[in-house]
């Protein structure tokens, strides 16, 4: 199977309750996003991805909602639809409570068209 896809490192410093961390993707379209960090399901947090003109791709939500849905590679990812055209765009996260004991580490990925022919298939 051939992905194409950018990894952008993510985090929070302990005792803060938020970050936003700029990204400029390549060019091309992106169709889905997930978020994977160090923290438990209790962690809870808000992610949101906005274009540089304040509109957001991808409203905040829960972190969870960006987590892979245990399905095939395209379905488990969080669905979005938006040419990159060399913008920069932020990914805003807060937290509820300050992070406690170790940061928050993880990563956002930008799934690109590409990758959407879903194969399930055992290849």
């Amino acid at each position: 199977m051939h992905t194409k896809e950018e990894v952008y490192n993510i985090d929070i410093k302990v005792g803060e309750k938020g970050n936003n961390i700029f990204i400029t993707p390549v060019a091309g379209r992106v169709i889905g996003l997930l978020i994977y960090h160090n923290k438990g399901d209790e962690f809870v947090a808000n992610a949101g991805l906005k274009a540089d003109d304040g509109t957001y791709i991808s409203k905040m939500q829960h972190i969870r909602n960006y987590r892979s849905r245990e399905s095939c590679y395209f379905t488990g990812c969080k669905p979005v639809d938006f040419q990159t055209q060399g913008k920069t765009y932020t990914l805003e996260i807060t937290t509820e409570e300050p992070v406690a004991n170790k940061d928050f580490k993880g990563q956002l990925i930008l799934i690109y068209e590409d990758t959407r022919f879903n194969n399930c298939g055992n290849e």
